[in-house]
């Protein structure tokens, strides 16, 4: 389970097309294509946004955003510090 971060909103940066995760495990990257609100989602609860992502193979699967984080972590959850402000461009420490 996603132990590391806390949860993050779906209608957040971190959901926006293109953005990376991994596998809690570290070993499956996805990428977001999309973030939808269930049509019948009468509260603005995490479960009710649908969560479409794609493998690398070219797959896409869609979970609802609680169950996506349960197995998969942004990767600016995951990376280390040093390795995180370079890919964002700040080197101060």
């Amino acid at each position: 389970m996603n132990g590391k971060s806390k949860f993050r909103k779906p209608t957040g940066p971190a959901f926006a097309p293109g953005e990376h995760w991994k596998s809690v495990s570290g070993n499956i990257n996805c990428w977001i294509v999309k973030v939808e609100k269930y049509p019948k989602a009468t509260s603005d609860h995490i479960s009710d946004y649908g969560v479409t992502y794609r493998y690398s193979d070219g797959t896409e699967h869609t979970k609802d955003a609680w169950t996506f984080q349960v197995r998969y972590e942004h990767t600016s959850d995951t990376a280390d510090l040093k390795e995180y402000k370079t890919r964002v461009g700040r080197t101060e420490a």
